[in-house]
């Protein structure tokens, strides 16, 4: 009996990784834009692509479409899903409540490490300009979001941008593919927050930030869903936030 205990599991754990190497490969196709929102993928196709069997792809569909990257329907298979107006409102009203709080708490002082690991992802950014590098930039735009929530320690804060990472990614990137002069433009908005937390100013960082993550919202939701980009030109009316312990917004 032991024997065949050892055995099943020597067998369950190579069977867990394909699952898991097929979930990963084919969200990053869906993140990287190799396949675009209204796109149907076809399990043949993917498992000539992936070199795998249907088995592990219909396991990392039906993983993707839990967490909506994909819609699965008998009828017409599967779908890249687009996000709807409500996922982007709600994602960025939860992302501008928690990082205003976050680089107005961040303002009261930075040990210089902090410092530093933010001053070379800034710097990082500004080399990807040159190469005019989307993925890249993406990367590292989220990063520098990550980072700042990292420095701060909370870790409730921290597990929910953590569960939001895949689905920021997944918008930084057709967001700066449908926009390519957001490159620049971001770069100059995360170094005026990171200046803005360096000098102790958290009033001032808190309205970069919304400013910045504000017109990301407003842009998904005029032109990155087919209407005019001039829509997005100016962030509209700011999201009304306080800050998890006080009504001002203040930490």
């Amino acid at each position: 009996m032991p024997s065949s205990t050892t055995h099943n599991g020597r067998a369950g754990a190579p069977r867990r990784l394909l699952r898991s190497e097929a979930y990963e490969k084919i969200k990053d196709m869906i993140i990287s834009g190799d396949y675009e929102p209204g796109v149907f993928l076809s399990e043949r196709q993917l498992t000539a692509r992936l070199k795998m069997s249907k088995t592990p792809i219909r396991t990392a569909l039906e993983r993707l479409d839990s967490e909506g990257f994909v819609v699965i329907s008998p009828q017409q298979g599967v779908l890249v899903k687009e996000l709807s107006f409500h996922e982007i409102a709600d994602l960025f009203e939860t992302r501008i409540v928690l990082e205003t709080y976050t680089v107005q708490s961040l303002s009261e002082g930075l040990t210089a490490t902090q410092r530093d690991s933010i001053d070379r992802l800034l710097e990082s950014q500004q080399d990807l300009l040159v190469e005019q590098s989307i993925e890249g930039t993406a990367e590292v735009d989220l990063h520098f979001h990550l980072t700042l929530t990292n420095c701060l320690g909370n870790q409730e804060i921290l597990r929910v941008m953590n569960q939001l990472r895949d689905k920021l990614l997944l918008i930084f990137t057709r967001h700066l593919r449908r926009n390519p002069h957001r490159l620049l433009s971001n770069y100059d908005e995360h170094r005026a927050i990171a200046d803005a937390i360096f000098s102790g100013d958290g009033a001032a960082a808190a309205e970069l930030m919304r400013t910045h993550l504000l017109y990301g919202r407003d842009y998904m939701l005029s032109n990155g869903r087919g209407g005019d980009a001039s829509q997005a030109s100016r962030p509209t009316a700011a999201v009304s936030v306080a800050g998890p312990s006080g009504s001002d917004g203040k930490p």
